[in-house]
Parts: C-alpha cells; structure tokens; sequence
C-alpha cells in the first residue's frame, strides 16, 4: 500500500535525511549517509512494526470517513 511512498531517515552522526522508499527500507539492512559516509544500521524489524502499525492506522481512518460521508448524506434535511 504504501511501499513508494518515501521516508526520512536521519543520520545518528550528522542528521542529514536520506529518503528511501519504504520498500527500499523493508528490503535493506543499512544504507550509507552522503555527507558524512557513515553507515545506518537500519533496525528493520522495529521500522517494518512502525509500517505496519501506521498502514493499518490509515486504513482505519480511512473507514471511519467514508462511514461518516455516508451517514452524513443519510442525515442531510431534504430542501
């Protein structure tokens, strides 16, 4: 669902971000800064948790509004 969308991930070194798609982070255990060169140790299992956490969240959100737009028409007062 949201394996192009593109994360942040900053440099414990230098804070530089380095946008990495989330499929690129799933599929990855470290990446290397370009300003400073230090190697990220990417914690995968933790950020796949995040992912999937934040993936669900949005889906419920996206329920729950199309549940409101739906009773909201069905409560609407006719003219």
């Amino acid at each position: 669902m949201f394996d192009n969308e593109e994360i942040d991930i900053p440099c414990p070194e230098c804070g530089h971000e380095i946008s990495k798609t989330v499929d690129w982070v799933k599929t990855n255990d470290e990446l290397s800064c370009k300003r400073c060169g230090s190697v990220i140790e990417l914690e995968n299992e933790r950020h796949l948790l995040i992912i999937e956490h934040v993936t669900q969240s949005i889906t419920k959100l996206r329920r729950s509004l199309a549940k409101s737009r739906k009773d909201a028409r069905g409560t609407r007062r006719p003219r």
